[in-house]
This record gives structure tokens, sequence and C-alpha cells, in this order.
């Protein structure tokens, strides 16, 4: 996970100094990026899937992930470039868990000593600080799009079908 990240992070920066920067290649990126988030999320899904609890928490945090991308892609689509950068982009997502992954049993070693199938806190809070500040970001994002939209281009009645 922590490779995959550096080397997502590292390409567009190779891309950008080597002149290489092309709508396609931004397009795949992205297209890649979402893919790892629901590979990513989906394996802590079937981890968790025996406490609903747990696995709820994964599936916000995914849909907060999700949502980022998708609120700032159709924010870009109407010509809003401009959105808040928000706390949960992909790369902070990927670091805060591919970190609290790789540290998960050290931590789960002296949080529930024994456990033969560790709850592994440290996951589960990182996912929820992930889900909440992602939905968070999402929501004032969304707000932030629809007042800029209808300063731009006021309300009108729709045209007939």
């Amino acid at each position: 996970l922590l490779v995959g990240s550096l080397s997502d992070m590292l390409d567009g920066i190779v891309a950008r100094q080597r002149n290489l920067c092309s709508d396609a290649g931004e397009f795949v990126d992205s297209v890649v990026d979402r893919y790892a988030d629901f590979a990513l999320f989906g394996g802590l899904c079937v981890y968790y899937a025996e406490r609903p609890l747990a696995l709820a928490l994964m599936l916000f945090a995914l849909l907060g992930s999700a949502m980022v991308s998708y609120t700032r892609a159709k924010a870009e689509a109407l010509g809003i470039y401009d959105t808040p950068a928000g706390p949960m982009r992909r790369a902070e997502r990927a670091v805060y868990l591919g970190f609290s992954i790789f540290l998960a049993p050290l931590a789960s070693y002296f949080l529930e000593p024994g456990a033969a199938r560790p709850l592994y806190p440290l996951v589960l809070f990182t996912a929820a600080v992930i889900a909440l500040l992602a939905n968070v970001h999402v929501v004032a994002m969304a707000r932030y799009v629809n007042r800029t939209l209808r300063q731009k281009q006021p309300e009108a009645p729709c045209a007939a079908p």
C-alpha cells in the first residue's frame, strides 16, 4: 500500500517534469486510484465482515473516499476548479491507512494481548478519522460548489421536455 501510494504520487511529478502530461494519463491515473481505494477498503470490509460496526465504519470510510474524488471531478466538469483542498485526498488517506495497517499488529500486541482474531483498534481509529473528515469535506465542498454555481447562474425555469 505504501509503496504503491508513493509511486502513484511520483508518477504525476515525473510526468510534469518530463512534460508528458495528458488528459488521457490523468484519466487513467484517476481510474486506477479508485480501483486501489476500493481494493483497500474492500479487503478491510472482508476482514471485518463478521463485526457489523467495524464493517459499517469501513463502508463509511469507503463512501467518503469515493465521494471526495467524485465531488472534485464533478465540480471541475462544471467549470469550478478552485474547490477547497480537504484533509483527506488520496495521498493522505493512503499514508494514514498504510501506516496504521503497518503498525496495527504491534499496537494490538499491547492492546489486545492473545486475541485470536484482533480487532486492530489502530486501523479502526484511522478509518473513523478518514470517514469523518472525508465526508465532512464532501459536504463542505458540495455547499461551496452549489453556492458558486448559484452565483454564476441563478435558477431559471426548466425547459419543457
